[in-house]
């Protein structure tokens, strides 16, 4: 019985929900002093993530204000800082929608500093939005598809910005005060005229060319890379990584990375993992 009341009054009663997350804050700072875990698994860009016996590495900016307590390590992933942890130290990586908000150079960077700090068999498990999912969505016209991503994608009046809103959306996104904004009717020009490798990395490309960390620390949630399994089969492979595949939702090869804390966007994602040999 308390369990839904719970939950409706973290739903729908502001004081009851700051009281709630300051409750919530205070267990896991103590939490993660009593609890000490005895091997190295790391969440990147975990955000409000926790659960024993992980450790967060993430950076609080403008417009992810998480609390302090969260992160273990902080570290800027639009940075080229290493990462802090010595060379073959870490039993597991776990990153779940992060890439999609780095440019190229960034992704290689962290994909390249998880082969590094990984150990013998270690392995990184990464979860992105499958822009094949998206562009055959756009192909056959299928705005509900977007629409169950979000609501937000509702103010476009083509489904093409959809698309860009998913690994470009500085083009089509009004929450940000950049003048870079394209017509609908560019969008669908060249999406009907470029192949697909070439829509998708004519924007990012360009967004990569004068994205700063400054913008994106004020930007955050606005995705700015594509990724499907083609691409990121061939970054990790040019990190070191040899062993890897495709997996689906909640079926990671390591039980530490199964279960509701991970996978939680898995009808439009994209999850592969690789282990160190």
């Amino acid at each position: 019985m308390y369990k839904p009341v719970l939950s409706f009054l973290r739903s729908h009663v502001p004081l009851f929900q700051r009281f709630w997350l300051k409750v919530w804050v205070l267990r896991v700072s103590v939490d993660k002093v009593l609890f000490k875990p005895k091997v190295m698994q790391v969440n990147i860009g975990g955000g409000h993530f926790y659960k024993r016996g992980w450790k967060v590495l993430d950076f609080r900016t403008p417009w992810y204000r998480i609390p302090r307590q969260y992160i273990d390590y902080s570290l800027d992933l639009m940075s080229s800082d290493s990462f802090p942890f010595p060379d073959n130290s870490v039993q597991l990586f776990y990153s779940e929608h992060v890439l999609e908000h780095l440019p190229d150079q960034q992704s290689e960077h962290v994909i390249g500093e998880c082969y590094r700090c990984l150990e013998n068999n270690g392995a990184v498990r990464f979860v992105v939005p499958d822009i094949d999912l998206a562009y055959e969505a756009t192909k056959n016209h299928d705005f509900d598809f977007f629409y169950r991503i979000d609501e937000e994608y509702r103010q476009y009046t083509v489904i093409e910005q959809c698309l860009l809103h998913m690994f470009a959306g500085y083009f089509v996104r009004s929450d940000h005060d950049l003048d870079i904004n394209e017509s609908p009717e560019s969008i669908q020009r060249n999406f009907r005229t470029m192949t697909k490798q070439n829509f998708l990395n004519h924007y990012s490309k360009r967004i990569g060319e004068w994205l700063t960390p400054d913008i994106q620390h004020r930007y955050g949630g606005i995705h700015v890379n594509w990724w499907n399994e083609e691409k990121l089969v061939l970054s990790l492979k040019k990190a070191g990584f040899q062993k890897v595949y495709r997996t689906n939702a909640y079926q990671s090869r390591f039980p530490q990375m199964q279960g509701s804390r991970f996978d939680t966007r898995p009808a439009w994602s994209l999850h592969m993992e690789a282990i160190k040999e």
